[in-house]
């Protein structure tokens, strides 16, 4: 089955919470994003995972080397010697940041295959204690690095990557790829998961993810062969992550089991709120029939696209600030009490997703050449940026005759030296000097056009105008 699943795994809490978001995003797909430079980010970091334990190689190997992200998903490890223009999109640096991040993921892997039992070390008799480790694999007789043997295990089977699993083996609109899973039959089969994400932390308990990845993993391999199931995500990036980004969850067979029979009635609601759109209904049927929720806590609808329009994300936002805003005065002191507080606090998140994507859909709106009562739009400011086919030879050339003979304040530090920013360089002229300085070498694009109220004082820009707003930004290269 090619692209991703209808019912995918890393989609399982929306899908499952929710299933009229997940029959709303089939029938009425939302739109794509132009540029989802995080995703492929991650993306780049999986594949040097990948590369790293099937050839048994370190991350620094690849350090200063470039990752190419297509628009398909692919992934290719450039040449050293690659030229890549700047403007060329899907480009991403094995820089010292991304290195270390995958390389605990890589030590992980490791470390858990030795903890298993799964290779195991030679004591080398003369060898220092900052010399490699040796292990081997099973009766193999030659000695190899940590990173080898388990790359061995990888040709073996042992230690999968990339693994595409059906967790619900009857429903083929159900799947997903697992990065890593370590197979230690009889007694365990773990499912590794890379997280290089900064900005959403995932945690592990009762990561509805990686229990599908785990479910389509016994679907494949047996229920009855394993005694329990480890689920781990190396999530390294985050700062609310262990100092290592390991954090590991384990669930009987049997648990697993049961929660994939739930996993089925929550697949077959997803079939209800398709029959319903696909007989011409809307959003507002969808919740009449309980198909739209936002579960315990709210965080099934993180990455929904449909939340200003949802009647169950207003309903609920809606009770909540009833809950705390709509109480007489004499019982405020009641209200802000912290067991009260304690119930309101998780939601905050909640309710400033749903006040941000309200703000989208209007602005959206009124750069669409809609009027929305009470808003317009300005123009933006902009900072200065350099302007196009400006060399550095220009620029340095242009300081040295004016005076400035010391090229080396003109670079930073780091090897290899790269051209300090214009603002930076125009301090090493007099003032006088600094603005046409600038004005040669730099400009000032129209700024973005931002939607306020219509009581701020900046001139509103025309709806006439807005088509300009488009017709003005370059291409995005592909």
């Amino acid at each position: 089955m090619s692209g991703h699943a209808r019912l995918s795994s890393s989609n399982t809490k929306q899908w499952s919470t929710c299933a009229g978001s997940a029959a709303m995003d089939e029938f009425f797909p939302p739109a794509e994003r132009s540029n989802n430079y995080f995703a492929d980010m991650g993306t780049a970091a999986h594949h040097l995972v990948e590369l790293c334990l099937r050839e048994g190689s370190e991350p620094t190997k690849y350090l200063n080397r470039k990752i190419l992200v297509l628009p398909d998903g692919g992934t290719s490890m450039l040449k050293a010697s690659a030229i890549v223009p700047e403007e060329r999109e899907g480009v991403f640096d094995c820089d010292v940041d991304m290195c270390e991040a995958v390389q605990k993921m890589t030590t992980y892997v490791r470390n858990r295959c030795a903890e298993l039992g799964l290779i195991h070390y030679v004591p080398v008799i003369g060898a220092k204690d900052n010399d490699d480790k040796l292990y081997r694999v099973g009766d193999q007789i030659h000695a190899m690095s940590m990173g080898a043997a388990v790359a061995e295990l990888v040709k073996r089977g042992t230690v999968r990557l990339e693994v595409h699993v059906t967790p619900l083996p009857d429903r083929d609109d159900t799947g997903g790829t697992g990065d890593v899973v370590i197979d230690a039959w009889p007694t365990l089969l773990e499912v590794v998961d890379y997280k290089n994400g900064s900005g959403v932390f995932v945690p592990v308990t009762g990561n509805m993810q990686l229990k599908s990845y785990g479910l389509g993993t016994l679907n494949e391999f047996g229920f009855d062969d394993y005694e329990r199931v480890v689920y781990t995500i190396c999530q390294p990036r985050h700062t609310e992550a262990p100092w290592d980004g390991i954090m590991s969850e384990e669930i009987s067979v049997p648990e697993l089991k049961k929660w994939g029979n739930w996993l089925y009635g929550r697949a077959e609601e997803v079939d209800v709120a398709r029959k319903i759109l696909s007989d011409g209904g809307n959003m507002a049927e969808l919740h009449k029939a309980g198909l739209l929720d936002v579960g315990e806590d709210g965080s099934a609808c993180t990455w929904c696209s449909r939340q200003a329009s949802c009647p169950a994300y207003k309903d609920k936002a809606q009770a909540i600030c009833e809950q705390d805003f709509a109480q007489p005065p004499e019982e405020f002191e009641e209200v802000k009490s912290n067991n009260h507080l304690s119930t309101l606090v998780p939601w905050v998140p909640f309710l400033r997703k749903w006040c941000d994507s309200l703000m989208a859909n209007a602005e959206a709106a009124l750069l669409s050449g809609e009027t929305v009562s009470g808003q317009k739009l300005i123009q933006g400011t902009s900072n200065r940026k350099r302007k196009p086919d400006i060399t550095d030879d220009a620029i340095v050339e242009e300081l040295i005759t004016k005076g400035q003979r010391d090229v080396k304040p003109m670079y930073n530090d780091p090897k290899p030296a790269t051209l300090r920013t214009i603002p930076q360089l125009e301090k090493l002229l007099p003032a006088g000097q600094r603005k046409a300085f600038s004005d040669m070498f730099t400009e000032k694009p129209p700024g973005k056009r931002t939607m306020v109220h219509e009581d701020h004082p900046s001139p509103a820009v025309s709806v006439g105008d807005v088509g300009k707003d488009f017709d003005d930004e370059p291409e995005v290269p592909a």
